[in-house]
């Protein structure tokens, strides 16, 4: 149970970094003032918000995985 809640912990945690990279690059974009500053944000949002669907979705499967093969299902 520990496990389950430190996993919705990081991926919340890199949702929200991201969400918030993401809503600042694309105002930029929006606003036609695209500087590098903006462009990392853009990149660190993609990037955020990749490793979020990894910690939410396929984290608890593989560690799923694991437990059902190692037996250790209580």
């Amino acid at each position: 149970m520990l496990e389950v809640i430190a996993i919705l912990s990081v991926g919340s945690l890199f949702a929200y970094m991201g969400l918030r990279a993401l809503r600042t690059g694309v105002a930029a974009i929006k606003g036609y003032r695209f500087q590098r500053e903006e462009s990392y944000m853009l990149f660190w949002g993609v990037t955020a918000m990749w490793f979020s669907m990894s910690f939410l979705v396929f984290l608890p499967f593989i560690a799923g995985v694991i437990h059902y093969l190692l037996g250790l299902e209580e």
